[in-house]
């Protein structure tokens, strides 16, 4: 995920670091980073649900009721004929709250990003990185174009 999302930068972006003598570090913590925050959030948020939900491994490898994690504590609530479904919905609450969180953390960096893009473009019509998106002469871009100021048929009288 990261590697094709960092092939989505321009290369005339580095290319520009280059030539203005930027050594690669100093390209990568400065240039690379601060446009991969969308990817690095997504990834961030895939891997936390990913150890979070995990459920086999730990089902195996743990004895002791007190190491169990919460799915697994989850799974325990029922029985063959008993369905506790007060305790599995309050359960089921408390395993969302650390997920919600996270991606109300992460969230900003997705937000910040998709309001620099013209109305109705997705990034790969673009064509550039999020933050490129917005400048005047970008592809796909209305700033500095004209708008279209003639009434419709219904509106003339």
């Amino acid at each position: 995920m990261m590697r094709q999302f960092m092939f989505g930068v321009p290369k005339d972006l580095l290319d520009a670091a280059r030539v203005d003598g930027a050594p690669e570090p100093y390209i990568y913590g400065r240039i690379m980073l601060p446009l991969c925050k969308p990817a690095i959030a997504a990834l961030t948020i895939f891997a936390f649900l990913g150890s979070w939900d995990n459920f086999l491994w730990p089902l195996i490898v743990i004895n002791s009721k007190e190491l169990w994690t919460l799915p697994i504590a989850m799974s325990r609530f029922t029985e063959q004929y008993i369905s506790q479904t007060h305790l599995q919905m309050a359960g089921a609450s408390l395993m969302f709250l650390p997920v919600l969180i996270v991606f109300l953390i992460m969230q900003r960096d997705f937000r910040g990003h998709c309001a620099d893009r013209p109305q109705g473009l997705a990034p790969a019509e673009c064509g550039t990185p999020w933050r490129a998106c917005k400048l005047p002469g970008a592809p796909g871009s209305m700033a500095g174009k004209p708008h279209d100021t003639r009434m419709s048929p219904r509106m003339s009288t």
